[in-house]
C-alpha cells in the first residue's frame, strides 16, 4: 500500500496558503501580475474580490459609472452610503479590495473604455478581464486587444525590436 503524502501549510504566508496544495500554482508570479478589470458592476465585483483573495499584486479597475441603489443587491463591495454619495464604482471597488487584502495595489480609473483608455495601458497589463454589460464597450475592448495582438504578430514576423519582451509580457 502506498504511503499517503503529507502536506504542510506555511502559515507565515496566509494569502498563499489556499493555493499551496496545487503544485502548478506559482504564487510569486501571481503576486507580480498586473490585471486590468474593465467594468466594476456585479460581475466585476466578484472578479475583483476573487483577484484580491488570490493575492494578485496589481489590479487596475476601469469604470466610469457611479454606484446606484439598484447596484447594491448584486455587488459585494458597495454599500448604501456609496450609492447615496454617488461614488465612482472604480474608486470604491479599489478601496474595498485593498481592505480585503492589503498586499494588493488597486488603481481606480474613472474612464470610458471606448474613448478614454488607450493601448498603452493595455500593454502594461499581463491579463485583461472584461466584465462589461455594454455591447459597445465590449466591442471596443475586443478591438483594442486585437490591435495589440496584431501589432505583436507583426513585430514577430519582421523581427522588429519592441518595448515588449513577448506578446503580453511588458517590460517594467
Amino acid at each position: 500500500m502506498a504511503k499517503p503524502k503529507t502536506f504542510t501549510i506555511q502559515h507565515e504566508k496566509p494569502w498563499d496558503s489556499t493555493f499551496q496544495l496545487m503544485s502548478w500554482w506559482d504564487s510569486e508570479k501571481v503576486r507580480k501580475a498586473c490585471v486590468m478589470v474593465v467594468g466594476a458592476g456585479s460581475l466585476g465585483n466578484e472578479v475583483l474580490k476573487n483577484l484580491a483573495l488570490m493575492n494578485v499584486g496589481k489590479i487596475i479597475i476601469i469604470d466610469f459609472d457611479r454606484i446606484e441603489s439598484s447596484n447594491l443587491n448584486r455587488s459585494v463591495l458597495y454599500r448604501a452610503e456609496d450609492a447615496e454619495a454617488q461614488s465612482f464604482k472604480s474608486e470604491i471597488a479599489a478601496r474595498k479590495i485593498m481592505e480585503i487584502n492589503p498586499n494588493v495595489r488597486a488603481i481606480a480609473i474613472n474612464a470610458d473604455i471606448t474613448c478614454q483608455v488607450g493601448l498603452g495601458l493595455f500593454r502594461r497589463c499581463d491579463v485583461i478581464i472584461g466584465c462589461l454589460d455594454n455591447r459597445l464597450a465590449s466591442i471596443s475592448t475586443g478591438e483594442k486587444l486585437l490591435r495589440m495582438w496584431s501589432e505583436c504578430d507583426r513585430m514577430a514576423e519582421y523581427s522588429v525590436p519592441s518595448r515588449m519582451s513577448g506578446c503580453g509580457q511588458p517590460q517594467y
